[in-house]
């Protein structure tokens, strides 16, 4: 049992399936690139801008006000 599973791991590898033949091309997202710089950059931008509002409000109520040395 344990070789066969060595085996089907080595044949996967290989890109053959159990009756020799190879897999089928993986499905290739087009655009993938935009698309994850399109969810980063928003997100990135909304955490800033809610760390920015979470800031002016400490000081705005003197809960933080960072002090000059």
């Amino acid at each position: 049992m344990i070789t066969t599973r060595r085996l089907l791991k080595y044949i996967h590898l290989k890109k053959l399936c159990s009756r020799g033949a190879f897999h089928p091309r993986p499905i290739m997202t087009p655009l993938g690139l935009i698309k994850v710089v399109g969810a980063v950059l928003p997100s990135i931008y909304l955490g800033s801008f809610i760390s920015r509002s979470g800031a002016e409000f400490l000081e705005e109520n003197d809960i933080f006000v960072p002090e000059d040395d």
